[in-house]
């Protein structure tokens, strides 16, 4: 066998062979494209075994790397040809067992006869030429616009592995890695192991790692570029930070570094088990798809966790809680990884679990869990009650079928429920079951089966119903308190359970019903009764002669997955009171209670609002301000839909509410982290005259908010809505900021800015650039005007493009990677709330046989969106 040393020079110096593929005969074919059937890996689980990559890359600044790799693994015949996942790249040479071979390549696998393999021991040599992708997937590469320097990364996940090296990319298949690397002398390379050696030669730097632990392929990483470095140690285990260096006087180290140490010291004691690889890198990387990806020891993290100013105290939890989520899976999804992605959502929920629980006991962000039920929580809930929902664990036919799983479902219902399990087991049985999981499984492989028996065996409890009723069936279910009392104390108490007609189980959960008494302003706890509910109604004696509460919530403290509605009593008694009930989360709970009553018309939008006018300006607790804020500026979008048919009792709220804001970001009295919630609470809201002249006197420092400056982040936010009014000046301001601000995140603005131009040749011109498919815009650059395209007060523009914007959604579907879909899909298609731009919905979806597994998913749903609020609409016509 040729060394890594070797391979890489003839790579780098010399001349690069063609093999001629010759047709691989077999019975059993493989379907051509891009993914990767379930059936398929099925096949080749039971081919190949004992597997190990020996990876060759020469990377530099070109548009193309130079690769080569050395599969190992035992063989197994009598299951038809063997393929390797290979996509988008170009095969020079071939060879099995030390000769050259006929091979087939299509573009993204290659197929090798099962004749020229022998059983047990085989080694397969690939030569190979791959393009550096401007998608964010495989081995991404990206030019700092600042200082012209260049930075790789890789994302691999899910079935991306196969376009930086030739291999066997389904997550069953584990394998050690060797690496080296011939990179210019200037970069850093980094993968999931640590380097053994560094070699100079010419203009150039050989980079040799040591061979890894065995893993799947999917968190395999490369890493390559002049990254700015921090170094530390947690412990016995040392820790780097990387990010761009035209970044690096933003970049929090010594903050992160703080969470990172807290974060592997808590789970080390939490699962008994240390950590599993030799260290642990965290890479801040640009034009990253998703906000975090797991790689072995290698994390990735996306750029929007670095703030050109001050950072709010949400963005430092938000950066806290990404970081351990990432850390969690280095015991749970890296050492242990599910078998297929069906199991994806157990990666995802428990790691969404661990980092609320992490952050809430292991770090200063204590109130954790208030957070975990605004975003995962809610997230679920939404999710839930939209028409793709899905029961958690769901068959995944292959690859292609990724993103009809990758959701709130996926991860916020998934670790909602989660949560719940523990409440009832409880929380040491649950700790032990977890513990005892990834201990028997390390570095194996496992099904959903091997989780429910490790925690059944830890509780003593069958949790196989349990699992039917919560991860087989979708859905999520309402509870409602009913009431009575005679002579001020309870007669009479029970909890009623519902759930949709077309999803009509009823779960069994422990829950806790809160009882309170409002007589003080505050609620002050009657009493806490934790009550295990099952089918349409529980009873709850112990309720009974307790003190007739003022308000009621049978969820209390958030134990349960459960929707609720607020009961006559409370809901009369909350008016002007709910701001004084001093327990965020039980504040947090009764407004989204309230809210979801106004979306389903239980509560009228100018109660709503009143209610807002009335308790809003008194909050002081940023998680609820920040809550209460979303649902307002959820409510004032729908308006700008349907004017102008809102009434004036109805639309008349939208300067009221547009001065409250107003009034509290100028008050005296707010510490400076609430009035920047009110900031970018305004900003979004103003629609008037007035309003767009304050934030025209913001951006030019002509209006100064007491203890608040404008950053760069801040400026470009208030320039893109002056642009979307096309206020007076606006293009001047535009050239003037694209100028002031020449880095990635300035072009990013820039476009972000010029898309939302209320001008219909502008909006048909960014649309027919996104439906190229050989469109010179990277992704993030794309998304960046996708995402600022159609404000809500531009529906119109949004409803009269419609026929182009959804036209061909097949020929879409079949040229667009599944990231681009998802955002082009749900966000232009979602919105117009018009009539006729529904028909051209309904004509797509004619085709949903056709359609691509995401296009037609996110189709769907804005479609459900769509027809709602023109539904309304044509109402209020009426």
């Amino acid at each position: 066998m040729k060394t890594i040393h070797t391979f890489i020079v003839m790579l780098v110096c010399g001349g690069l062979l063609w093999q001629t593929a010759a047709a691989a005969q077999s019975s059993t074919r493989r379907p051509d494209g891009d993914w990767l059937d379930q059936s398929q890996a099925e096949i080749r689980s039971q081919q190949v075994a004992n597997i190990s990559y020996d990876i060759f890359l020469a990377l530099g600044e070109a548009e193309m790397y130079i690769g080569g790799v050395e599969l190992h693994f035992d063989f197994t015949p009598g299951h038809g040809p063997l393929t390797i996942d290979f996509g988008g790249g170009e095969v020079d040479h071939l060879e099995i067992n030390g000769g050259s071979s006929p091979f087939e390549y299509n573009g993204s696998f290659i197929t090798v006869a099962e004749k020229n393999l022998q059983a047990g021991e085989n080694r397969i040599h690939i030569r190979y030429r791959h393009s550096y992708s401007r998608d964010g997937t495989g081995l991404h590469r990206f030019t700092d616009p600042v200082d012209g320097r260049v930075y790789l990364y890789t994302y691999l996940w899910p079935y991306y592995a196969n376009r930086l090296f030739p291999a066997f990319d389904q997550p069953d298949l584990k394998a050690a890695y060797t690496l080296e690397v011939s990179a210019p002398k200037d970069w850093s390379v980094v993968s999931a192991a640590k380097e053994t050696a560094i070699r100079e030669e010419g203009g150039n730097r050989f980079w040799s790692f040591a061979e890894t632990e065995k893993f799947s392929t999917y968190i395999f990483s490369l890493h390559a570029g002049p990254y700015a470095v921090w170094e530390d140690t947690a412990g016995d285990i040392p820790v780097r930070l990387f990010a761009r260096q035209s970044l690096a006087d933003y970049v929090a180290a010594e903050e992160w570094f703080d969470v990172t140490k807290r974060g592997l010291a808590f789970y080390r004691d939490y699962f008994d088990i240390p950590y599993p690889f030799y260290k642990y890198d965290q890479l801040i990387v640009p034009d990253f798809n998703i906000g975090a990806m797991e790689n072995v020891a290698a994390v990735t993290f996306t750029e929007n966790f670095i703030q050109r100013g001050p950072a709010s105290r949400a963005q430092q939890e938000g950066r806290a809680s990404t970081i351990l989520h990432e850390m969690a899976h280095m015991w749970f999804g890296d050492l242990v990884t599910k078998k297929w992605w069906n199991g994806l959502w157990l990666n995802e929920s428990f790691a969404t679990y661990m980092a609320a629980l992490a952050l809430t006991e292991a770090t200063e962000f204590n109130d954790g869990w208030h957070g975990f039920f605004l975003s995962s929580k809610l997230s679920a809930f939404r999710a839930d009650n939209l028409v793709t929902t899905h029961p958690i664990e769901v068959p995944v036919p292959s690859t292609a079928d990724f993103f009809s799983v990758f959701d709130s479902i996926t991860y916020g219902k998934g670790a909602s429920v989660l949560k719940q399990l523990a409440h009832y087991i409880g929380e040491d049985a649950y700790r032990a079951g977890v513990s005892a999981y990834l201990k028997k499984h390390s570095y194996q492989n496992t099904e959903l089966s091997d989780f429910i028996a490790a925690l059944s065996e830890a509780s003593g409890r069958d949790l196989k119903p349990w699992a039917d009723q919560w991860l087989y069936k979708a859905g999520v279910n309402r509870i409602e308190a009913r009431f009575q009392c005679r002579s001020g104390q309870i007669s009479d108490f029970s909890l009623h359970q519902t759930a949709p007609a077309d999803l009509p189980t009823l779960r069994q959960q422990r829950i806790e019903a809160g009882l309170y008494d409002l007589n003080g302003g505050d609620a002050e706890a009657i009493a806490r009764i934790p009550v295990e509910i099952s089918g349409p109604e529980t009873g709850v004696p112990d309720a009974l002669g307790e003190v007739c509460p003022d308000l009621v919530y049978p969820n209390d403290r958030d134990w349960g997955y459960v929707q609720v509605t607020l009961d006559p009593v409370t809901l009369e008694n909350l008016g002007t009171r709910l701001s004084a009930i001093e327990d965020p989360l039980l504040r947090s709970m009764l407004w989204q209670s309230l809210w979801e009553m106004t979306q389903k018309t239980e509560l009228s939008f100018p109660a709503f609002f009143d209610l807002v006018l009335a308790n809003l300006p008194q909050e002081e607790n940023r998680r609820v301000l920040q809550q209460v804020s979303a649902s307002m500026l959820a409510a004032i979008a729908l308006l700008d839909r349907l004017a102008p048919y809102a009434d004036d009792a109805v639309s008349g709220y939208g300067p009221k509410l547009e001065a409250m804001m107003w009034g509290r970001l100028n008050a005296a009295d707010i510490e400076t982290p609430l009035r920047r919630l009110w900031y970018n609470s305004y900003v979004s809201a103003v629609r008037s005259g007035e309003g767009l002249d304050n934030l025209h006197g913001l951006l030019q420092g002509e209006i100064h908010l007491p203890g608040m400056e404008i950053g760069q982040d801040q400026r470009w936010t208030l320039i893109q809505t002056l642009v979307s009014f096309d206020y007076s000046g606006v293009e001047d301001l535009l050239a003037e900021e694209r100028a002031r601000d020449i880095s990635d995140a300035g072009i990013l603005q820039a476009l972000a800015a010029e898309a939302s131009m209320p001008d219909i040749s502008v909006k048909r011109g960014w649309v027919a650039e996104l439906q190229n498919p050989a469109s010179d815009l990277p992704l993030s650059r794309q998304r960046a005007v996708i995402f600022s395209l159609f404000p809500s007060y531009q529906s119109g523009l949004q409803a009269e493009l419609m026929p182009e914007i959804s036209g061909d959604m097949v020929t879409l579907g079949e040229n667009r990677d599944a990231y681009f879909l998802s955002s082009y899909v749900g966000t232009l298609l979602t919105g117009a709330c018009d009539a006729k731009a529904l028909e051209y919905l309904d004509r797509a979806l004619e085709q949903a046989d056709r359609l691509d597994p995401t296009v037609r998913r996110f189709l769907r749903e804005a479609h459900q969106q769509d027809a709602a609020c023109a539904a309304i609409k044509q109402s209020l016509r009426q």
